[in-house]
């Protein structure tokens, strides 16, 4: 955002109802401590405020002069006026309330100026002609009754003939409100005050635009981090874990040739005169190359169709998806790409044969596709499980369908060749089992016969 400035001339004028007299312009001579202040006149008057400011705008206008009458009916009166210690409040050195100095009654005439943005305001002060007026800044409310609650700057040293014009340099936090308090400080008798002063704000909210994004590199690589930002005079400077980063002072962070070291979480602190932001982490991984040993190391050998297996490759911590696919008598069959190294698949029953099982990593450094040569098998009828014969019949059935076996079986499962599941049973009494299949579609099924750590799967037919 560019430098907003707003510059608002004001004519201020007192009337005092007595004969116009220039004192000095701080209290630093006077013999009078701000703590201890007496009273030491008896001044009569009033500063009144017959134009008020427009809040704040955040972009440049030049008002013309405001004229401020006194009309002498509005009184803002309090025991004391503040102590000119004769140093302004800047940017640099703001400064606590400096006390108080006595003189009964004090006029006080307010502005009231309400903000919206973090603002960095200067004030300077300008004499025309007659008596001494003292400037100050306080921050949502003044009470004259009490001139340390809610103080905010002040002015330091009058403006008077010899030295005209005075500055003061402060800062509003957003949301606030700025009180410009006038007051009288002739120690005398004070006449008719002119007084001219311009405000020059600045606005310089900071605010993140866009966010710097995690990356992805191999090692060797290169990755830049952005981050945007709105606002007025600008300083960056970016982060590696909690350690800044040497040189790194623009909206940009470019990471060149890459290493493991280079792993690590970054972040972008982005400041001007008025505030501090932190932009959010954002992680940078550095990746090695895939190693040419990965294998498959989970796969069936021989494969037998219509059934489930599990497939697993080795793992790798910067691969992104792995993709899953079989051929097998001139078929590819390929799976649904995941997150994880492992995969299930079930054989289609439309092919047997010599095939192949293949996974492709994705992987920063480049893709790497793995494969694995198989056996595909139809299911057998008769076989043996430790030398004992097992008796799938009748095949072809139609009504049921009897298993028995020499050995007792553990569990039965009856699929059909799309791999939905039929018939299950985990609990099998003895080495016989009868299986009422007069309701099944006519079609080919398969069974699979757990004994212990021996599978054996068969077909069978539905007339």
């Amino acid at each position: 955002m560019k430098r907003k400035l707003l510059s608002i001339f004001a004519l201020l004028t007192i009337v005092i109802t007595a004969s116009a007299q220039i004192g000095q312009n701080n209290d630093l001579n006077s013999g009078i401590s701000p703590r201890n202040a007496k009273k030491n006149a008896n001044i009569k008057g009033a500063i009144h405020q017959v134009q008020s400011m427009n809040v704040l705008k955040a972009s440049p206008e030049w008002s013309t002069p405001q004229a401020m009458t006194i009309d002498g009916t509005e009184t803002l009166t309090g025991p004391a006026r503040i102590y000119r210690d004769a140093t302004p409040s800047t940017f640099a050195n703001p400064k606590s309330f400096p006390g108080t100095f006595s003189l009964v009654p004090t006029y006080f005439r307010t502005v009231t100026i309400p903000t919206t943005f973090l603002t960095k305001v200067t004030l300077r002060s300008t004499y025309i002609s007659g008596g001494i007026l003292f400037t100050a800044a306080y921050l949502n409310s003044f009470d004259p009754a009490n001139l340390a609650t809610n103080y905010l700057a002040d002015i330091g040293s009058s403006s008077i003939l010899s030295e005209p014009t005075k500055t003061m340099e402060f800062i509003v936090p957003s949301g606030n409100t700025l009180i410009l308090v006038f007051m009288n400080a002739d120690n005398s008798s004070p006449g008719t005050i002119t007084y001219e002063y311009i405000l020059d704000t600045q606005f310089n909210p900071i605010k993140i635009t866009k966010q710097p994004t995690d990356g992805s590199i191999c090692i060797g690589g290169n990755y830049t981090f952005t981050v945007e930002a709105a606002g007025g005079d600008l300083i960056y400077q970016w982060y590696k874990g909690n350690n800044p980063i040497m040189g790194a002072n623009t909206n940009t962070l470019t990471i060149n040739n890459a290493t493991r070291g280079d792993y690590e979480q970054y972040y972008a602190v982005i400041k001007n005169s008025l505030m501090t932001v932190t932009s959010s982490k954002a992680t940078l991984w550095v990746a090695e190359p895939l190693s040419d040993n990965m294998k498959i190391t989970k796969y069936p050998n021989p494969a037998i169709t219509g059934l489930k297996y599990d497939l697993v490759v080795d793992g790798y911590i910067d691969v992104n998806k792995y993709t899953w696919s079989y051929s097998v008598g001139g078929a590819t069959f390929n799976l649904s790409p995941n997150a994880s190294n492992e995969a299930s698949v079930v054989f289609s029953g439309a092919a047997a044969g010599k095939g192949t099982i293949s996974v492709v990593l994705e992987h920063v450094c480049g893709n790497k596709t793995i494969t694995q040569d198989i056996v595909v098998k139809w299911p057998t009828g008769i076989a043996d499980i430790n030398n004992n014969k097992i008796w799938i019949g009748p095949n072809p059935m139609k009504e049921r369908l009897t298993i028995d076996s020499q050995l007792a079986i553990d569990n039965v499962t009856i699929s059909d060749l799309s791999g939905k599941i039929i018939f299950k049973s985990s609990s099998v009494v003895g080495s016989q089992l009868s299986i009422d299949c007069s309701g099944w579609a006519k079609g080919v099924y398969l069974v699979k016969v757990d004994k212990g750590n021996n599978i054996n799967v068969y077909k069978v037919i539905k007339n």
